[in-house]
């Protein structure tokens, strides 16, 4: 099916604002300064590494923000599909329920995100960084937009790092340069503005690897258990097998997803109807896995005894 655009994709809240307005300041900048300063300084212009690195420096810059504006724009929540056509005979038999907010029957899975005022299909959490929620549609270009996060960020701290500690040893290679990575207002003290650009640029990038490091870590595993942030907590994932699980996340054309945001990829549901066992309510789920529990706890103590 094809996706259906969010009509208000700018971010509401302010600290979604201003998480939105550090990535979409900064990381240009940053970038620019590793392609036009620092990989020239380090492979000479027109030969083949400084065309290499450059041409996957622009496809992780490329990839970053084209995969952050394409979750910002997919419409996750339950108004991108029709409802109607979806909604079983017994919908409550098959998790179906009605929203306390919204007042209407939303599929399984769904649940209301009071900053986005609406019900996301398959929803994991809402990102202070697009402003918008991860759900069903746009959980694939998170999780790309996480990956070359990460990996670019990498990338440009390697690339700092010989930039500043040996191509300009002279200036960085000082213990002052790392008491002012460690404090940068003592930035403020000494050197100018240039000499201290990298250090920034460094710095940041750091703060970024960390970030999309911890946020991988956390919202891998539940894609690869075929599950959310939300129902990780409940302990109770909705996994299969690890190809169907990414297959859920990636789509059919899953191995291609990685190269652009721009390529379409057929999701396998449409995000309202799944099995009759993942269909269940998480609450009821969690009182019957709890009473098999029990009941399982019951019959070892018969065992023992």
């Amino acid at each position: 099916m094809d996706m259906r655009l969010r009509k208000d994709i700018f971010p509401r809240r302010w600290c979604d604002i201003f998480c939105f307005l550090l990535i979409s300041i900064f990381m240009p900048p940053i970038a620019l300064f590793d392609l036009v300063i620092v990989v020239p300084a380090i492979h000479p212009p027109r030969t083949f590494m400084h065309n290499f690195i450059f041409t996957l420096g622009v496809f992780f810059f490329t990839n970053i923000y084209g995969n952050m504006i394409a979750t910002m724009l997919v419409d996750t929540s339950v108004d991108a599909i029709n409802l109607d056509s979806v909604i079983p005979r017994k919908p409550h038999t098959k998790g179906w329920y009605t929203c306390k907010h919204c007042l209407r029957l939303v599929p399984p899975r769904s649940y209301h995100c009071k900053a986005c005022k609406t019900c996301i299909l398959k929803r994991d959490h809402h990102c202070v960084f697009t402003g918008c929620c991860i759900g069903h549609y746009n959980f694939r270009f998170f999780a790309m937009f996480l990956f070359y996060m990460f990996i670019g960020s990498a990338l440009s701290i390697g690339y700092l790092t010989y930039y500043m500690f040996w191509v300009h040893a002279k200036i960085f290679r000082r213990i002052l340069s790392f008491y002012k990575m460690i404090c940068p207002i003592l930035m403020t003290i000494d050197g100018g503005i240039w000499d201290n650009v990298p250090l920034i640029f460094y710095n940041l990038n750091v703060v970024a690897v960390v970030l999309s490091t911890i946020l991988l870590v956390f919202h891998w595993i539940p894609i690869i258990n075929g599950s959310t942030s939300y129902e990780r907590r409940l302990d109770y994932p909705y996994g299969r097998d690890l190809y169907t699980n990414l297959r859920s996340i990636f789509g059919k054309r899953m191995y291609l997803v990685w190269l652009s945001p721009f390529l379409s990829s057929e999701l396998l549901e449409d995000g309202a109807n799944w099995d009759d066992e993942e269909g269940m309510p998480l609450v009821r789920q969690s009182r019957k896995r709890n009473k098999r529990q029990r009941k399982l706890r019951r019959t070892r103590r018969t065992l023992s005894e």
